[in-house]
């Protein structure tokens, strides 16, 4: 009876050892192999590709350009197939990894063809190479990958959401290493999702103007293009240009390529002579107004020159903003009066902020007041658009919109909606045009802006078998470099003259003049989207 008893306490201290050492066992084999495997897999996290942004066209702006890479796990000659594919060094860290049984994620140059252990893969750039509204759709954080500024950073939730995953499955043995033949599986997590933010930019239309602002040797500015009819952005530069994966070699230029010219505030200069014109037309002043331009005229004891020294002689309305005469301008406003002047001023969009977007605006501006121009010689520096008057390049945009509309202040924005998996758009509801001017005064003003393309400074922006109407600019900025004052150029017009389809804002930086540096570019721009529309070369 005894043995009896022993032999039934040896059997259960044997089953209780027996699972005390498997689990010890296991423990010691692969704490980590089961932290990351599922059923027995071993999954190798390639690519994260975030949500994407769409063209009016449902083009693709970022997530469209792909790169050469490869998933390699040690079996087999993996490791001496990669050899002819990586570097000296890249080649090492291969081979070490590989020795301690990882699977390892590699990218490459060229194209690798599949073989044992090798799987090759297409993962999505958010970036390419050269890539196109790179200000206003912003830059990501390498650390975090959340969005720091532009649309990146506005929607930054929204592309999060709508993010996917690309990796690697391998089956592995109780071990954790990897079965023989090296096979995995390409997981897709929502990686080739298709909904996004659609914008109202055009794809064609942005890449058009991009060339003609390196073309044009607008080193320094930016460009902005609205559709005459809604205010929808259709194309938005700015120069100087970065590249959006790597932004650590712009942080100390002293050009600050990484701000938004586009949407930053500037002295405006003769552009702003569509404001006294309108306003003086608003308030029933003839446009057979006269004055005798000499040259000069005094103000409050200050003599103010026109930029012809000797004088333009007698001109009107029409021949006075063609020919941009300063010394015109000062008496008109004169008989306008400030108060019309600054309420015309403000019903374009002046001192106003521009939301293009959620939480992206552009500069206010500043739009003087009362005060600011209580005396004669404020109000004549704000006739030709000279003194504390600052505003944006699309603040300018949507200014001479007003006239291209057909007299209503259109609301400019950039996005139309949002895309969902089979690429239907639920747009996004837009402010309502408010009218700014009857039929008759834009009637008036387009005259005034054609006569000035036609006849007047603006004559290098004339697009070739068509028409256009607009106004260039030179303002003075009040700072100096080695003496000599900075000027800022501007051309701001539409086409054509008699049934506006495109409204442009052109501005560059320590420019020359309007006529000379910004008027060509906007024919370049007229000329290259109508072949573009068209079809023709």
């Amino acid at each position: 009876m005894l043995y009896k008893r022993i032999a039934v306490l040896y059997t259960v201290m044997a089953f209780v050892l027996g699972f005390l050492c498997i689990n010890i066992v296991t423990i010691i084999i692969s704490p980590t192999a089961q932290a990351s495997q599922q059923n027995n897999r071993r999954v190798l996290e390639v690519s994260e590709k975030r949500g994407n942004i769409y063209d009016c066209n449902l083009n693709l702006l970022v997530n469209e350009e792909k790169y050469n890479a490869a998933a390699v796990a040690p079996v087999g000659e993996s490791a001496a197939v990669m050899k002819n594919y990586l570097g000296a060094e890249e080649y090492a860290d291969l081979v070490s990894r590989l020795s301690k049984g990882e699977t390892v994620f590699v990218e490459t140059d060229e194209k690798i063809e599949s073989s044992e252990g090798i799987i090759p893969l297409s993962p999505y750039l958010r970036y390419g190479e050269n890539q196109l509204l790179s200000h206003t759709i912003g830059y990501l954080d390498t650390g975090t990958g959340k969005g720091v500024s532009g649309l990146e950073k506005s929607y930054d939730e929204y592309f999060a959401e709508n993010s996917g995953t690309l990796s690697v499955a391998y089956y592995v043995d109780a071990l954790g290493r990897i079965l023989s033949g090296g096979e995995g599986e390409v997981l897709y997590d929502k990686y080739n999702n298709k909904s996004g933010l659609v914008l109202t930019i055009d794809k064609g239309i942005q890449r058009i103007a991009e060339e003609c602002a390196d073309e044009g040797g607008l080193d320094k500015g930016s460009i902005v293009i609205l559709d005459a009819e809604s205010g929808k952005i259709r194309a938005m530069v700015s120069r100087p240009n970065f590249d959006p994966d790597n932004i650590e070699a712009y942080l100390e230029d002293e050009n600050s390529p990484l701000i938004n010219r586009s949407l930053t505030e500037y002295s405006v200069g003769s552009v702003f002579k569509l404001v006294v014109c309108a306003a003086a037309l608003e308030a029933g002043i003839s446009p057979d107004f006269t004055n005798d331009c000499t040259g000069e005229t005094e103000v409050d004891g200050i003599i103010f020159h026109c930029h012809k020294l000797d004088g333009h002689g007698v001109l009107d309305m029409k021949s006075g903003f063609a020919l941009s005469c300063n010394t015109y301008f000062i008496k008109l406003a004169q008989k306008v009066g400030r108060e019309k002047i600054l309420e015309t001023a403000e019903k374009m969009g002046f001192g106003t902020s521009v939301e293009i977007a959620r939480s992206l605006s552009s500069d206010a501006g500043y739009l003087p007041t009362l005060d600011d121009i209580s005396t004669s010689g404020a109000l004549a520096n704000l006739s030709f658009g000279q003194g504390q008057l600052m505003a944006s390049p699309i603040q300018i945009a949507a200014a001479f919109l007003t006239v291209a509309s057909g007299g209503n202040y259109c609301y400019p924005t950039i996005v139309e909606g949002f895309a969902d998996e089979n690429l239907n758009i639920t747009p996004l509801e837009q402010k309502p045009p408010t009218p700014v001017f009857d039929e008759k005064i834009v009637e008036q003003l387009k005259g005034f802006l054609k006569y000035s393309v036609d006849y007047g400074g603006g004559s290098l922006a004339k697009p070739e078998g068509s028409t256009a109407g607009g106004k260039t600019a030179t303002a003075q900025t009040g700072w100096y470099e080695n003496g000599v004052e900075v000027y800022h150029a501007w051309f701001a017009g539409y086409y054509p003259a008699d049934n506006p389809k495109y409204v442009m804002a052109i501005l560059k930086e320590q420019g020359d003049g309007g006529s000379t540096d910004c008027a060509p570019i906007f024919r370049d721009i007229a000329e290259k989207i109508e072949a573009y529309e068209t079809g023709v070369d």
